[in-house]
């Protein structure tokens, strides 16, 4: 019997187990810690929580770039279904085997598209840079496929793009930009980190429809990270919320927004501001009490516990929930779920 999370099932990309620890002058840092979870071919997985909740440093681990500052220390398995149709653990591949990875069969889109594109150089050649890394083009071909792409994108006049600057494009134009040089050599999972954040309304709704177009037109999966629960249940299929470097709920994500059970979940929608359910008078929206764990010291048992308003000492404080089903393709990680889903927390 094969031991691979992914074999016999359409699995692109099973995680079990990762754990990312950094050494920092302060001591080692936890930013995430026994994260499983598992992308279909074609679906969009939404990773969502509050800032500094190890969602940006699970995708660089995918990416095989946690590691880069040589301070980080990385555990458990990252199996990706390649191309070929053969896997790999990208926890354990060489540097030359991760560049081969790395824009060919994952990608990333950056969330501050003017950090990520090199002010230096044309968008045409930052594109077929891409391109002819990873793939036996010639260089017409590239420019080709370079223009092809900013089309794609929706840009207006790809021509006149091909040959500007990052600086002479607006934002949502570099945020095009930054998807054409990810998209260039059709990856099978594309990792958006936080995509649409420095962007207005408009663009993000514009950008969300593009990722859209282009999932449905390639096939590509996609793991989308954002603290925006309504970008999320916009776009994604299924949702896994992290707090404190660990998963603490993951389901559909109509399941999981409909019938959150996780306190922190339920907290987390209760502060979002609906449309068309106007407030009582003096009602406020809902604020999550306390701040987010310090990395260096993590809470005993559950890591919510300080801030929960259903916590038993005792219990809570003690004991570390662990992940477990509550309903069909619906897990928790919470000791009081069951009462609190019957009404029978205090």
């Amino acid at each position: 019997m094969s031991s691979s999370p992914i074999a016999g099932n359409d699995s692109l990309v099973a995680v079990r187990d990762l754990a990312v620890r950094f050494a920092t002058p302060a001591g080692p840092v936890l930013a995430v810690d026994g994260v499983s979870f598992d992308i279909m071919r074609g679906e969009t997985l939404a990773l969502v929580g509050e800032s500094g909740s190890g969602k940006s440093t699970a995708a660089l681990a995918l990416m095989g770039m946690a590691g880069l500052s040589g301070k980080a220390a990385i555990e458990g398995r990252i199996a990706l279904r390649l191309k070929k149709g053969n896997e790999c653990d990208v926890n354990r591949l060489s540097a030359r085997d991760l560049r081969q990875v790395r824009g060919n069969e994952i990608a990333m889109i950056f969330q501050e598209p003017m950090s990520s594109l090199n002010p230096v150089y044309t968008v045409a050649s930052q594109i077929v840079e891409a391109i002819t890394e990873h793939t036996k083009t010639t260089s017409a071909a590239a420019h080709a496929r370079a223009l092809e792409l900013l089309h794609m994108m929706g840009i207006p006049n790809p021509a006149k793009c091909m040959i500007s600057y990052p600086h002479q494009l607006s934002g949502g134009m570099r945020q095009r930009v930054m998807i054409a040089v990810a998209l260039s050599c059709e990856p099978s999972l594309l990792v958006a980190d936080e995509p649409t954040t420095a962007l207005d309304v408009t663009i993000q709704a514009q950008i969300i429809a593009l990722l859209k177009r282009v999932q449905t037109r390639t096939g590509m999966a996609i793991l989308f990270i954002t603290h925006n629960l309504g970008l999320a249940a916009e776009i994604a299929d299924r949702a896994m919320v992290m707090y404190a470097g660990r998963m603490v709920e993951q389901g559909a994500v109509a399941e999981v927004f409909r019938n959150p059970r996780m306190p922190y979940t339920q907290v987390l929608l209760r502060s979002l501001p609906r449309l068309g359910r106007p407030r009582e008078p003096g009602q406020k929206l809902e604020a999550i009490p306390g701040n987010v764990p310090s990395a260096l010291k993590r809470p005993s048992g559950c890591a919510f516990h300080p801030r929960c308003t259903f916590m038993v000492q005792g219990q809570c404080d003690e004991h570390a929930p662990v992940i477990e089903s509550c309903g069909p393709g619906h897990a928790v990680a919470c000791l009081r779920w069951r009462e609190i889903a019957a009404g029978r927390a205090a």
